[in-house]
């Protein structure tokens, strides 16, 4: 009997374990320990690398793959996010601050695989010498709306105000692509498990080299074939940060011409537009130039091209064809077209008459106002 029970137990413990593997390998039970390294920013003197640490610890379960199976599950047991600094010159890292948990902590969740612990959008930005500006964003898919947190920190308050916890509610993330370049240098993230990047990678435009920051030997064992050049330039906004730094330089330079000149400084801004898409910096607005032309002329001028749209003074007076009216006030002077199509009004025909006409971009067409006739050519946006 002894040795029955014996077997009997030994059985009953073989059977237990093979159903925990069965369930596992249905189900896919897993225990979940990531972390991943959000908005990678320099400091303002470039030396140190300051950076968000997201640490999940979770269990998940069930088949999750989309389009096939439904989402997921996972409990999340414990979702924390530090501000860090890397030193560049020594390699030391230290904290500076443990922000508040996710509102993913503690909760039951469903979700496809690849992204079980959802997407968070942060960023950092310096205006303070030292500290930087914070916002973060997470959305947690639910039916029939996600769920929407955000977390917000600055020092120079403008639109948001600063939230000491996670609040409910969706926030702007700003744009902040140029902090993460230093002269030719930029900071790239690496996409990891489950939606959390698996590191920081620095690359150096000048050389064409690049090395890993933190994270290295999770993103090699994440990319076994490894994460190519190419595939990692398709990230990077340097090309982009560099195109605005010039552009900005071009403005200010410009700008300061208008302002010792003498002019004030709304006239001023409004001049460097302008001369900004001149000189080819902005793209150049569609212009339309009147000319006045003799009836008799226009067979000639057009031939089988001739259109003319007959446009009442009234029809200016209620404000429509602006344009069109500032352009014959100022013969010779290219006035910015002001909309795309002209508003459709109810007593009035032309409008809608001109709007098909100009959808084939014509370079000219002319304008019978009051029994005069003007030649309205038509500069395209570039």
């Amino acid at each position: 009997m002894r040795k029955l029970w014996r077997l009997s137990a030994l059985s009953i413990a073989v059977l237990a374990v093979a159903a925990v593997v069965l369930l596992a390998t249905v189900n896919r039970v897993r225990f979940d320990r990531l972390t991943g390294y959000y908005a990678p920013t320099f400091a303002t003197d470039g030396r140190a690398v300051l950076f968000l640490e997201r640490n999940v610890t979770g269990v998940s379960w069930g088949l999750g793959y989309e389009f096939f199976t439904g989402p997921a599950h996972n409990y999340v047991i414990a979702d924390d996010l530090r501000l860090r600094r890397l030193s560049l010159d020594t390699g030391a890292i230290s904290d500076i601050q443990t922000l508040p948990r996710l509102p993913t902590s503690g909760r039951h969740l469903r979700a496809y695989r690849t992204r079980l612990y959802h997407y968070l959008s942060a960023d950092l930005r310096f205006v303070h010498p030292s500290q930087p500006d914070i916002r973060l964003r997470l959305s947690i898919p639910r039916v029939p709306q996600a769920e929407q947190f955000h977390y917000l920190r600055e020092w120079r308050r403008t639109t948001f105000k600063s939230t000491e916890t996670w609040q409910e509610g969706g926030a702007v993330i700003f744009p902040t692509s140029h902090q993460r370049v230093h002269g030719a240098l930029e900071l790239l993230t690496i996409p990891g498990a489950e939606a959390l990047p698996c590191g920081i990678h620095l690359f150096d435009h000048a050389g064409g080299t690049g090395r890993y920051l933190l994270g290295e030997e999770t993103c090699h064992n994440i990319h076994p074939q490894g994460y190519s050049r190419e595939v990692l330039l398709q990230r990077s906004r340097y090309a982009s940060v560099k195109k605005a730094d010039e552009l900005e330089k071009a403005r200010q330079l410009i700008m300061e011409g208008f302002l010792g000149q003498g002019l004030n400084e709304a006239d001023a801004a409004i001049a460097t537009i302008a001369e900004m898409q001149r000189q080819g910096f902005y793209p150049k607005p569609t212009t339309l130039t009147a000319r006045e032309v003799q009836e008799d002329e226009l067979a000639a001028r057009f031939g089988e091209d001739l259109k003319i749209f007959r446009i009442s003074r009234t029809e200016f007076e209620v404000g429509l064809f602006q344009d069109i009216a500032r352009s014959i006030a100022k013969p010779g002077v290219g006035i910015e077209k002001s909309m795309g199509r002209y508003v459709i009004h109810r007593d009035y025909g032309t409008s809608e008459l001109l709007n098909r006409h100009l959808e084939s971009k014509p370079g000219r067409f002319v304008v019978e106002t009051g029994r005069r006739f003007y030649e309205i050519t038509i500069d395209w946006r570039s």
